[in-house]
C-alpha cells in the first residue's frame, strides 16, 4: 500500500497555517480507527512493513490535529499539476534505486 495524499514534509516550513485544516470529529473517528486495524498488523500486533509510512502519516496528523488537503495545491504556483509531476519524478527515482 502507498500512501496517495499529501505528507506534512509537502507543506514548507512555517506555511502550514495556510496550506492545511483542522481535523474534523470525522477525520479524527477514521485515522484512529484506521490506526486500530488488526489488518494492518502481523500476528504479534507488530505494524506490517508496507504500512509503516502510512501510520506514522496518521500519527502526525492527530499529534497536530491538522490535514492538508490536496486541493490546497490549485492555489500554488503551478498548482496540482506541477506538485503531481514533482511527486511522480521523485517516487519513480525512489523506485529505480530500490530496485
Amino acid at each position: 500500500m502507498k500512501w496517495l495524499g499529501m505528507k506534512a514534509d509537502a507543506l514548507a516550513p512555517g506555511d502550514g497555517a495556510q496550506t492545511s485544516m483542522p481535523l474534523s470529529m470525522r477525520d479524527r473517528t477514521l485515522a484512529l480507527s484506521m490506526l486500530t486495524n488488526q489488518e494492518w498488523r502481523n500476528g504479534s500486533g507488530i505494524v506490517l512493513p508496507g504500512l509503516l509510512e502510512g501510520t506514522n502519516e496518521l500519527r502526525r496528523m492527530l499529534m497536530l490535529n491538522r490535514k492538508a488537503e490536496i486541493q490546497i495545491l490549485d492555489d500554488r504556483e503551478g498548482g496540482l499539476e506541477r506538485w503531481l509531476t514533482n511527486r511522480l519524478a521523485i517516487e519513480l527515482d525512489d523506485d529505480k534505486i530500490v530496485h
